[in-house]
């Protein structure tokens, strides 16, 4: 994980004297020196204090004022899905939010095409609710495809919102 891989860990901040101690640990330096390009998946997970601690520890491993000490990133994800991880109820800012994606200038690319679903008018549905336009009609047409769970065939998908069900169901 980006969080391993930085020697972070399990802090979410880091300070500069810590930054200074991580020179010690001589993985962690060999793998900074290597490092050209890093890539991280699944950024809108990671929050904007996590990300500038990441840039601070780049900046100082590497000995570089340059942003992410002169690494180029590439940060892939899609912000409308998962959000920052937080602990204790502490509300988190994007990444997009930190000054190291300030700093970075990230080129912004943004996929258009849908190659998931072919399926149009379930497609609808799936922006719909990605942009916030769901309305009743979009429910509607889900509901109009609600069946009886039994009448299902057995390869057919099913949702739970609980580990123990699909559990259950798999060891069925």
């Amino acid at each position: 994980s980006i969080h391993s891989w930085s020697g972070l860990g399990i802090r979410k901040y880091i300070s500069r004297s810590e930054c200074r101690e991580m020179r010690t640990n001589a993985a962690l330096m060999t793998r900074m020196k290597k490092t050209q390009v890093l890539i991280i998946d699944e950024i809108s997970m990671l929050d904007a204090t996590m990300l500038d601690s990441i840039d601070l520890v780049c900046r100082t491993l590497k000995d570089s004022d340059a942003p992410f000490g002169g690494i180029q990133i590439v940060l892939v994800g899609d912000f409308f899905q998962l959000p920052p991880i937080t602990r204790g109820g502490t509300p988190a800012e994007f990444a997009f939010s930190s000054a190291a994606w300030r700093a970075a200038t990230p080129l912004v690319c943004y996929l258009t095409e849908q190659h998931r679903q072919e399926d149009d008018e379930y497609l609808g549905i799936l922006s719909a609710i990605r942009d916030g336009s769901f309305d009743h009609t979009h429910a509607s047409s889900i509901l109009s495809r609600e069946g009886d769970g039994d009448e299902l065939d057995s390869d057919t998908p099913r949702l739970f919102t609980h580990n123990a069900d699909v559990d259950r169901i798999n060891d069925e």
